[in-house]
């Protein structure tokens, strides 16, 4: 008897260490998951002042800068554009990779609310909160993935103007710079999303340790 007795008192003991274990987990996650969806808006806000500030900076070297810079100011816009560009695609790339760290914590806690919730039923409680511990990690619809498509496209604009300033020098299509150039900045929005979707697709799937860190 006196054995049954601790055994029952072990067993106590281990779950409301669990039950701790679990609410602390939980809180964490959450924490976790304001802090990634946050990081994302400032990337993106980010992003916006980048390219907000690249006009306003060739409009004020074309008119307060020396005389002589008119001439190569071609050449200069199209530097200017390019390194632009790459900064872009540098934050969505961020961006991606941040929508794989949000999904994680998203995922335990829903696994923990769950699991809190079929294990403590309470009479006339109906959660009313996420419980799907395997939500896809790209999705279409998710504000998230509406904030990497808008940084995509300011990186095809600014890709474009690249591409138009460059074919322009070419006498053989300059008449068609304008085309494709526009085509270059969609394909290059196409390419940019398309590559996020694939790569969240296939690391979705992994275990968080797998995805994140490459452990198998």
């Amino acid at each position: 008897m006196h054995l049954e007795a601790m055994d029952s008192s072990m067993m106590a003991s281990n779950e409301e260490n669990m039950d701790e274990f679990l609410k602390l987990e939980y809180e964490k996650s959450i924490v976790l998951i304001k802090y990634y969806d946050e990081r994302q808006h400032s990337l993106v806000k980010f992003a916006a002042g980048l390219s907000a500030a690249v006009p306003a900076f060739l409009v004020s070297v074309y008119r307060f800068g020396p005389k002589e810079i008119t001439e190569v100011f071609p050449l200069y816009i199209g530097l200017l554009c390019a390194m632009t560009t790459v900064g872009l695609l540098t934050i969505f790339v961020t961006m991606v990779q941040n929508r794989l760290y949000f999904v994680q914590p998203a995922r335990q806690a829903n696994s923990i609310r769950r699991a809190m919730v079929e294990s403590k039923r309470v009479e006339g409680f109906v959660n009313r909160m996420y419980t799907d511990p395997d939500f896809p990690a790209w999705k279409v619809t998710s504000s998230q993935t509406v904030l990497m498509l808008f940084t995509a496209l300011q990186a095809g604009v600014y890709f474009a103007i690249f591409l138009a300033l460059v074919l322009a020098s070419i006498d053989c299509v300059r008449t068609v710079a304008p085309y494709v150039s526009v085509l270059g900045g969609f394909a290059l929005t196409a390419f940019a999303m398309t590559g996020a979707a694939s790569y969240l697709r296939s690391k979705g799937n992994d275990s968080a340790d797998g995805a994140v860190h490459g452990a198998r």
